[in-house]
């Protein structure tokens, strides 16, 4: 696999900060390849940092809520006979006896969904003052962190003046993200596909990869099917992440005081680009996506709008058709003979496998939990599912 020259860059500079107990935060917009170039920091940090430079690598972004498990997780990892710190005070005494001996430097993953345990920024603001150049962060995170997140001294601190831009690919970068799923998938597209690809996404290794999975599954594509799922779900969660004020910006230009910092934001993290002498969106389709199907609603009523709409998008036939019925009988004890029926019709006797249908439930509730689906399906041991509304 190749790997990009712009993502090569972005690796050299978290080496280089981290050699140098500098504090550097990377961050881009939605499906930008964030986690992409943390998986390749991890390898490379572990072996080219400095020997007295030990990092503690955490991926805290599937679960905030328990960041301090995971970090000292990281910890013990490294230094097994250290004992568990249980709060982030017991956390702060166990880094500064550590780095009496070697200087620390955290490699923290956090996610995509914007959600951050209050109390790490404070965590990082006390570590790095009290231990100065023995401490140091690398984060990789998105703009929904920079632009939906409180305005504080922490965040301008410790986020916004550390933070290196995670820009959509070049068109030639671009190229190597398809060839690369080319390779992992063993399927080509042609010349005219990677050219449309390339011109649709902007760049979005995101985007990229929903366009590509769209052309290898139909030979004759030439155009974006903005309902296919991957394709779909991507551009909400790029617009997802920026406030009404910013998509305002983005297609009317700046008309209002303080929307000039709006702009360049924009064009800092590469939402929008120079085209002639106009500027634009990134991709055509991120245009096509908030005129047709987002209006002029904000984020939040954006987001309670197509709430159905992820469900419909996200889940296969089958699964929408097993929790359309679970959700018209909420409250009853569905035996597992109906949930058959309904994946397998008139021959689902022979088809039966109760083993089956216990995966089908535990994809569709990890479906569901995904994109915050509220109710919940409850196996009762011996009777079937039940289905509870919240």
């Amino acid at each position: 696999m190749k790997i990009a020259s712009s993502v090569q860059i972005h690796l050299q500079k978290a080496l280089k900060a981290a050699n140098s107990l500098e504090p550097i935060t990377f961050c881009g917009m939605y499906d930008c390849g964030i986690s992409y170039i943390y998986s390749l920091a991890v390898p490379q940090l572990s072996s080219e940092l400095r020997k007295d430079v030990i990092p503690l690598f955490a991926d805290i972004s599937s679960k905030p809520d328990k960041t301090i498990d995971e970090l000292a997780f990281a910890v013990q990892r490294v230094y097994p006979n250290t004992k568990k710190p249980t709060d982030y005070l017991s956390f702060s005494r166990v880094i500064q006896e550590l780095v009496q001996k070697q200087k620390i430097v955290f490699i923290l993953y956090l996610g995509q969904e914007g959600k951050l345990d209050p109390e790490l920024l404070p965590l990082l603001n006390r570590l790095r003052t009290l231990l100065g150049w023995k401490f140091s962060y690398c984060l990789f995170l998105t703009t929904r962190f920079l632009f939906l997140s409180p305005a504080s001294e922490l965040m301008d601190n410790l986020i916004w003046q550390t933070a290196v831009p995670v820009l959509p690919r070049s068109p030639q970068d671009s190229r190597i993200v398809i060839q690369n799923y080319e390779q992992r998938r063993k399927k080509k597209v042609t010349k005219v596909q990677t050219d449309i690809i390339v011109s649709l996404s902007g760049g979005n290794p995101g985007l990229i990869k929903a366009l590509f999975l769209q052309a290898i599954e139909n030979p004759a594509w030439q155009e974006a099917d903005m309902l296919d799922e991957h394709l779909f779900y991507r551009l909400y969660g790029i617009a997802s992440d920026l406030p009404e004020s910013y998509i305002r910006v983005l297609f009317h230009g700046a008309k209002r005081k303080g929307d000039d910092l709006i702009e360049d934001l924009l064009m800092r993290y590469g939402y929008t680009k120079k085209s002639k002498k106009t500027i634009v969106p990134f991709s055509p389709l991120l245009t096509h996506y908030i005129r047709e199907y987002a209006g002029k609603t904000s984020v939040v009523a954006r987001q309670k709008q197509f709430k159905d709409d992820q469900l419909v998008l996200r889940l296969s036939k089958s699964q929408r058709t097993v929790l359309a019925y679970l959700r018209e009988h909420p409250g009853e004890i569905i035996p597992k003979d109906t949930i058959a029926q309904l994946l397998w019709g008139e021959d689902w006797h022979n088809k039966y496998s109760a083993w089956a249908i216990d995966q089908f439930i535990s994809t569709l509730r990890e479906n569901l939990a995904s994109i915050h689906c509220p109710g919940k399906i409850v196996t009762k041991k011996g009777e079937g599912l039940i289905y509870l509304s919240q």
